[in-house]
């Protein structure tokens, strides 16, 4: 609008034609009733207006009716124009709010709480590799409880899922030494699958190690506002390696270690010991052929017609009891007890060198059984010196059978401990 400097010419007190001079632009425009009532005015100006004008001037124009001084000016030669401010910020504040919060939703990684039995060495290892996926896919990690009586898997889904579970020990990696298997089944809560009843077709219990796994994810379904937009994931099968201990994969690594040594020093005391063990088969059988050649050797006396043949039977029947008769008891008893403490359980090789036992104590008894019968057979009918000589020599032949035997079962001992591969 145009005005003339005249006092008729003010605009009404209500018409919005003033604009307020602040910071070296204009603000406006606003009545004379909302200049009143804004504060800090200084300066005023409207268009068709001679130059801004204090402001106390313009309010004394309304209430004294003094015109204003009526010069022209152009509003090029005014300051530029007050944007307005609470508008821009507020525009600004909401693109920043929608950024915000476009961000949060697209980059946000939710966060991961631990369950009260996790061991927290296991969950910051879960959270490390939890931060380190990206996609909705269950995690290669396996957390236990302290008694291994549950297990954690992690999915970096948030969706509310079914979960099947099977599980195999690898070979050498279970320290229970024995094939674990077992199924189990599941759903997810805020990331977490946990299980806590398992099938077992191997073994009986969960022991620290390296296993196998295979996990089936159906009927996923979003949780929460996400219902609205997203899809529901469709089933997976994912097979992956993980460590289960208490300590995660390090700790594993020193348990496995750690028993890989005590194996290694097992087998070699059960490897000492089954060495010495067929030593001891190799010496009891030299020494019953040594004690069957003495037998047959003392036999012999009664070949010698100089004494009496009962005084050479008394004799004979004396020494052999004392010397031999204890002896090849006690042997065969010893022979019991040294092969029950020979040889540590579950060293390949026990079970041949246990089926030495019985052979031994029989060519014992052998010796035994051949000397006692000939002696009785003396006592009881004294024969010709013939029939002597021809039951004497029958006992040598009995006796070099016990000795052959005797000496083969020495030598497959000994071949069997110093072998290379032994």
């Amino acid at each position: 609008m145009s005005m003339l400097p005249s006092i008729g010419d003010l605009p009404g007190r209500s018409e919005k034609v003033w604009f307020s001079i602040e910071d070296g632009a204009h603000a406006g425009p606003f009545s004379f009733d909302d200049l009143s009532a804004r504060p800090g005015v200084s300066l005023v100006w409207a268009r068709g207006w001679p130059r801004p004008l204090p402001w106390p001037t313009l309010r004394e124009a309304y209430f004294n009716e003094v015109p204003p001084l009526p010069t022209e000016v152009s509003e090029a030669q005014l300051p530029p124009r007050q944007p307005r401010r609470l508008g821009r910020a507020l525009l600004f504040g909401l693109a920043v709010l929608a950024v915000g919060v476009g961000g949060a939703f697209w980059f946000h990684r939710p966060a991961l709480e631990r369950p009260a039995e996790l061991p927290l060495v296991l969950f910051r290892e879960a959270q490390t590799r939890f931060q380190n996926v990206a996609r909705p896919f269950p995690i290669p990690w396996g957390g236990v409880r302290a008694d291994y009586g549950k297990l954690w898997l992690l999915d970096r889904s948030s969706q509310s899922c079914l979960y099947e579970v099977g599980m195999r020990s690898l070979p050498t990696q279970n320290l229970s030494g024995h094939e674990v298997a077992l199924q189990s089944r599941g759903s997810s809560l805020a990331h977490w699958v946990t299980l806590t009843r398992w099938e077992f077709s191997a073994g009986e219990r969960l022991w620290p190690g390296r296993y196998q796994i295979t996990i089936t994810r159906r009927e996923c379904q979003p949780v929460g506002p996400r219902r609205w937009w997203q899809g529901a994931h469709p089933a997976t099968t994912l097979n992956f390696e993980v460590p289960v201990a208490l300590g995660g994969a390090a700790d594993l690594e020193r348990q496995l270690a750690a028993r890989r040594l005590e194996d290694e020093r097992r087998s070699r005391r059960a490897r000492t010991a089954l060495t010495e063990g067929w030593r001891d088969v190799e010496e009891k059988c030299r020494t019953l052929a040594a004690i069957s050649l003495q037998i047959e050797q003392e036999f012999q006396v009664l070949l010698e017609r100089k004494r009496p043949w009962k005084a050479r039977v008394n004799e004979v029947v004396n020494r052999y009891t004392l010397r031999f008769g204890g002896f090849l008891t006690n042997f065969v008893v010893k022979n019991d007890e040294d092969f029950a403490r020979l040889v540590p359980g579950g060293r390949e090789g026990k079970t041949a060198l246990m089926s030495e036992q019985p052979r031994v104590n029989q060519h014992a008894k052998r010796i035994g059984l051949l000397s006692m019968s000939l002696i009785e057979g003396l006592q009881k009918d004294p024969p010709t010196y013939a029939q002597l000589t021809r039951r004497l020599k029958s006992f040598s032949a009995d006796m070099a059978v016990v000795r052959e035997a005797l000496e083969n079962q020495a030598r497959e001992a000994q071949a069997v401990y110093t072998a290379p591969e032994f």
